[in-house]
């Protein structure tokens, strides 16, 4: 789900997760930037309504959310840097068309060189997953616009399954070629390029 609108504020946020989570359940952390319409007072009442836990990411450290900033990255250059929107409706059917393409089209070599879609459906089906795929994403842009994105996604790191990772105070999960170093035999992460905390 990409949500497309001029301005979307908490309340709104709290909508489309309502909307959201109606078809999935609700996990037990959502990883967020700092934008004022996940920092205010809406989402966290969702969130304890819901028993969510809120996890924000440091303020200047998107790599601490790499695989929504991954996303941003490729709905910014084959999207919104490729039209120009002249109307909320036309943004709406473009970006719409964008996600159906992405999602139901496009092979993705992190889950096995299968669409999106295929994923969840082998995933509720109880097919057999490669053991390094531990995530399923979700994600809201505020605006379509590339340099004013909020987002949220569920996601993981290269934490050890099971371990808590010192990046984000959860167990994240993990997998092979994330920009975060996955230590040998479930010792302490990293971001890449950062030093481990210390123990």
């Amino acid at each position: 789900m990409i949500e497309v609108d001029v301005s979307i504020g908490g309340a709104r946020v709290c909508r489309i997760l309502d909307r959201l989570f109606t078809t999935r359940p609700l996990p037990d952390t959502l990883i967020l930037d700092n934008g004022p319409e996940f920092a205010g007072t809406a989402l966290d009442a969702w969130a304890t309504q819901h028993g969510v836990h809120l996890h924000f990411i440091q303020p200047g450290k998107p790599v601490q959310n790499a695989f929504v900033e991954s996303f941003n990255g490729k709905f910014r250059d084959e999207c919104l840097n490729e039209h120009w929107f002249v109307t909320l409706q036309e943004a709406q059917l473009v970006i719409e068309a964008w996600r159906r393409e992405y999602n139901e089209e496009r092979t993705h070599s992190t889950i096995g060189d299968v669409t999106p879609q295929e994923f969840i459906t082998n995933y509720q089906n109880g097919a057999h997953l490669d053991p390094g795929v531990h995530f399923l994403s979700f994600g809201v842009i505020n605006g379509g616009r590339s340099r004013d994105q909020r987002d949220l996604r569920g996601r993981a790191c290269a934490s050890q399954p099971g371990i808590k990772c010192p990046n984000h105070g959860i167990p994240c999960g993990g997998r092979p070629g994330s920009p975060y170093i996955a230590p040998p035999n479930g010792g302490s992460t990293a971001p890449a390029g950062e030093a481990a905390p210390q123990q």
